[in-house]
């Protein structure tokens, strides 16, 4: 594994991409919701957001992927110099534990879904609220770098290396 000085244009776009995408995944859960339901009464409930759900969470899994497989290959930027270890430790779990629950919750759903196992769907709308906190917790900590720090570390999401 390589060791960067910043991020590349794709993985940015992947980062952004991803996140735009988990956004969308959060408006169209209510036509989830009454697709399962309706599966529970023994009907069938079919609709452009059920479609679009399916098809954009599995796009999210596969993109995740590709973004881990960049990481690999690329290494990632050193951390923004004058930092705590605390920090860098908290930064390392908590990018770590972003991209387990982002590969969770697409894997719950489709157990879910295609099994018809109702724990996994349960488990899924379970992971997806904890990545929905962390994700908060993850713009925060970005933006208090940006704005109370001012050590530049949220540019490198922004501008490509």
């Amino acid at each position: 594994m390589s060791s960067t000085v910043g991020y590349s244009r794709m993985e940015i776009g992947l980062h952004w991409l991803i996140a735009l995408m988990l956004v969308f995944l959060m408006f169209v859960q209510g036509d989830m919701d009454a697709a399962l339901a309706a599966m529970a009464r023994g009907q069938v409930y079919a609709s452009l957001g059920v479609d679009l759900h399916i098809y954009v969470g599995n796009a999210v899994l596969a993109l995740v992927a590709l973004r881990l497989l960049l990481r690999y290959i690329r290494g990632v930027p050193p951390p923004p110099a004058g930092g705590s270890g605390l920090m860098e430790r908290a930064a390392i779990l908590v990018h770590w534990a972003l991209y387990g629950l982002m590969v969770l919750v697409p894997l719950s759903g489709i157990i879910g879904w295609y099994g018809g196992i109702d724990w996994a769907i349960e488990a899924h709308e379970a992971i997806f609220n904890a990545l929905l906190l962390l994700t908060l917790l993850h713009a925060a900590a970005a933006l208090f770098h940006h704005y109370v720090l001012k050590d530049g570390l949220m540019t490198r999401m922004i501008r490509p290396d």
